[in-house]
């Protein structure tokens, strides 16, 4: 949800965007969500979870709040929130980039180049995406719970969820062209070129 913020307010508000998403607001929005989902599984886990108080020897009485119930809303309300929060986030995101290029159209009687046009392209098919890819596996692990057997339980659950991140992250690498050929740029021959070069300038210099 931060990242999705942090990419919607690069896009509509481009000039407060290093204001509000500065390094110590950054760091303090990231603790915040830490502490949000912290509170919650403790929430979850403090709540009364079927215990029955004996009253006597022939009654007994149950807390009145269920313990099922509440993790649920606990666990997996937080989670939606956060997709569907992203959700909308990403839907603006997409609307502000068609409005903006409506606008500068308009004020603009040449055509762009295509590299631009590319990228904003790409930008889009990575938003839609991922409009989709998260609430699918939020979708999944919620209903991984009644599926019978452990193995496909957990890997529809727990490994899913620990890997969605990862998911995400593998969907913005796809689509961005400077991530995948910065590891072949940093280790290419010509990279090696340019820093023998400035070793040898460096030294020559030294020696003159």
């Amino acid at each position: 949800m931060l990242i999705a913020l942090d990419r919607c307010l690069l896009i509509t508000r481009p000039f407060s965007f290093q204001v509000i998403f500065s390094r110590r607001n950054t760091a303090l929005f990231i603790a915040v969500s830490w502490i949000l989902s912290l509170a919650a599984v403790l929430a979850a886990l403090y709540f009364p979870c079927n215990e029955e108080h004996k009253e006597g020897s022939l009654f007994s009485m149950e807390p009145s709040m269920h313990c099922n119930y509440i993790f649920i809303v606990f666990t997996y309300g937080p989670m939606w929130l956060a997709i569907v929060t992203t959700l909308l986030v990403d839907v603006y995101s997409i609307w502000s980039l068609h409005k903006m290029n409506k606008v500068r159209d308009q004020l603009s009687a040449q055509d762009w180049s295509p590299v631009y046009k590319r990228k904003i392209l790409k930008l889009c098919y990575m938003l839609a995406l991922q409009c989709f890819v998260n609430p699918l596996i939020m979708f999944i692990v919620t209903i991984g719970d009644d599926v019978e057997s452990p193995i496909l339980s957990f890997l529809v659950t727990i490994f899913l969820l620990s890997i969605a991140d990862s998911i995400d992250g593998a969907i913005v690498i796809a689509f961005n062209h400077d991530l995948q050929t910065m590891k072949n740029t940093i280790g290419s021959p010509a990279s090696k070129c340019v820093s023998t070069r400035g070793s040898a300038v460096k030294a020559s210099s030294n020696g003159v």
